[in-house]
């Protein structure tokens, strides 16, 4: 869903350039706008659709000849050879296009993973610490401003990795 959006926000952004200031043209450019989305190679493929799609790069108009020289049909025989061919290039293209994804998802994991260490700084702690444990359902309830935004001092008791057990003043967990 979110790149069907990020997709209309870009068809959004092509008709823009091309509508006139009471924007009721945009039908007239609807097909160009999505020849030339399709046409565009993606960041994470490397690869436009319109290659996924039919195997090569789009021809664009202008680089149509005016006069196309007489087309011979291949025969049978050179058919299979055709469709051979076009198999083994989408072969090798899913395969680029597979490590091409794999390499763009390491990149967002990477990114993902340093935002998040900026935002969270790492946490020891030690057993017998006193800590304060936050409320975290004031952040997302409504008319929760007045609540609390810490609740204790609790005690450390036990470390298991990630997992920290509390335990209260009155030794209460």
């Amino acid at each position: 869903m979110v790149v069907a959006a990020a997709w209309l926000r870009g068809l959004d952004g092509t008709l823009a350039k091309f509508v006139n200031e009471h924007q009721n043209s945009w039908a007239l450019f609807l097909d160009y706008a999505l020849f030339a989305l399709r046409s565009k190679p993606h960041s994470m493929t490397k690869v436009s659709p319109f290659q996924l799609m039919y195997g090569r790069e789009a021809r664009f108009p202008c680089e149509v000849p005016e006069k196309l020289l007489e087309f011979i049909l291949p025969t049978e025989t050179e058919y299979v050879g055709i469709i051979e061919e076009m198999n083994t290039k989408r072969a090798e293209m899913q395969s680029q296009i597979k490590a091409n994804i794999e390499v763009a998802q390491e990149k967002q994991k990477e990114k993902y993973r340093n935002r998040v260490t900026k935002k969270y700084k790492p946490c020891t702690f030690k057993e017998r610490q006193l800590v304060l444990l936050k409320n975290c359902r004031r952040s997302t309830r409504k008319g929760g401003v007045l609540e609390q935004k810490f609740s204790g001092p609790y005690v450390v008791s036990e470390l298991h990795g990630k997992l920290v057990k509390l335990v209260n003043a009155n030794n209460v967990p």
